[in-house]
């Protein structure tokens, strides 16, 4: 569920209200609604237009004062793991790439389809000499009938 915050610029810097809850926020109140993993719309009070990306984009860039680089130092430290985490992937299924590209099963096939081609060499080359020892031995039965018949 998407959470809505509501802004407008204040002198203090708070600026947020979560109308649902009733509640006024300031920047590090909004920071640990996102760093919890919820869901936020934020939309701009006077014109009603989302701003979510401009603002959440400003706390990444900025925090509140004396605070934003240990937040954007935390922000980069999370991406950077995920970064790291993206490449463990990598590397274990590159590893398997030839398996799922299919290479491995290619050669296979070819393998095997040489292996065939041999043996139609074989079969024909087995079939050619018996069908010429039949031929001989046919010859031989023609000379045979010949002989007993006068």
């Amino acid at each position: 569920m998407t959470r809505t915050l509501w802004y407008a610029e204040s002198e203090d810097g708070t600026g947020f209200r979560d109308d649902e809850r009733g509640v006024d926020m300031s920047v590090a109140d909004v920071r640990g609604v996102v760093m919890g993993g919820a869901m936020v719309k934020i939309v701009d009070r006077n014109t009603g237009q989302d701003c979510t990306s401009a603002i959440l984009t400003q706390i990444i860039r900025h925090g509140e004062p004396g605070e934003g680089k240990n937040w954007a130092g935390g922000f980069r430290e999370k991406l950077g793991e995920a970064v790291d985490g993206a490449g463990t992937v990598w590397k274990q299924a590159s590893s398997q790439f030839d398996i799922l590209s299919g290479k491995q099963l290619l050669s296979l096939v070819e393998e095997r389809l040489e292996a065939q081609s041999r043996y139609n060499d074989i079969l024909a080359t087995k079939l050619d000499e018996a069908l010429e020892r039949l031929s001989t031995v046919e010859k031989a039965l023609a000379e045979l009938s010949r002989g007993m018949g006068r």
